[in-house]
């Protein structure tokens, strides 16, 4: 009872150890029992306490002091280090104040309360730096044991040939072992294959996509070409229709003006012609008035 009492106590505290050094990163599984375990049995079951439950049993030896001094009051024993006034790393918030008490003077002062808060609060943050510390690199290196897969080798004979117990020899263990190491090779060059069909197929969706656009490119040159050419050609007709608009109002200009000249000419010679008729008719006209002149 001795011994197996504390047994559970122990265990709930390094697993309670455990978790909190993890920082809640790590989970409880099979194979951390036996470690949390063999923790709290070897707290449990020291020589100290081995020895104590003989004498609490009173076993051996025998000696009924061990019974009475659970009823003499005994005065309790103070601190070892307080009259040491060095301090290191692994000083205690105690020791320190011990130090810091015997320095100052008046330790009732306010900057002497201000020193002691302030060293308080620098050996508490110290401390907690160092216990988390310590936790996350446990958790690191159980975590990096925790990734290794344990690969179960192919010793089971087949059925044909399986009689219940079976002896594995050293070389069915090696033979297993190379079985094992050829068939993660097949696996890694499998991944392998995996991964360059993957990138052959990556680039041939680049060269598509390349080909794709230098297609468009040139579709784009095409037809700004064509466009060009059918602007050039616009203007072209546009330039030859204002030509011959030019030529037909030339010709036409021209026409008109050989028209009223022509015209012109005409009048001139009608106006030419017409006197000498006149005259002539005056003529006439006078010598009709001579003939009827006597007559009268």
């Amino acid at each position: 009872m001795v011994l197996y009492g504390p047994l559970p106590g122990n265990y709930c505290k390094a697993l309670t150890t455990y978790l909190h050094n993890s920082l809640g990163l790590l989970t409880v599984k099979k194979g951390d029992f036996f470690p949390l375990f063999w923790t709290a049995w070897v707290s449990s079951f020291t020589r100290e306490n081995v020895l104590s439950s003989f004498k609490s049993t009173r076993i051996l030896p025998m000696n009924p002091e061990v019974v009475l001094k659970r009823f003499t009051p005994t005065a309790t024993d103070g601190p070892k280090d307080l009259n040491s006034t060095q301090i290191t790393e692994e000083s205690s918030w105690r020791h320190i104040r011990s130090v810091l008490d015997k320095a100052v003077k008046d330790t009732s002062s306010e900057e002497a309360k201000s020193l002691s808060v302030a060293f308080h609060k620098l050996q508490v943050n110290q401390e907690l730096k160092d216990y988390r510390i310590l936790g996350l690199e446990t958790a690191l290196k159980v975590r990096k044991k925790q990734k290794k897969k344990s690969t179960v080798l192919e010793l089971q004979q087949h059925e044909d040939y399986y009689g219940g117990a079976v002896f594995y020899s050293p070389r069915k263990i090696k033979k297993a072992q190379e079985k094992e190491a050829t068939k993660q090779q097949e696996q890694q060059e499998e991944i392998a294959r995996k991964v360059e069909r993957k990138e052959e197929r990556a680039a041939a969706a680049r060269y598509q996509k390349q080909v794709v656009a230098e297609a468009k490119a040139a579709r784009e040159v095409a037809k700004k070409e064509k466009e060009k050419e059918k602007k050039a050609k616009a203007e072209r007709m546009a330039a030859a229709k204002a030509e011959k608009q030019q030529e037909r109002e030339a010709a036409a200009a021209q026409k008109a003006l050989g028209l009223s000249q022509k015209t012109s000419s005409t009048s001139q010679q009608k106006a030419k012609s017409k006197p000498k008729l006149k005259h002539g008719a005056l003529q006439l006209q006078s010598g009709k008035d001579g003939v009827e002149g006597p007559s009268q």
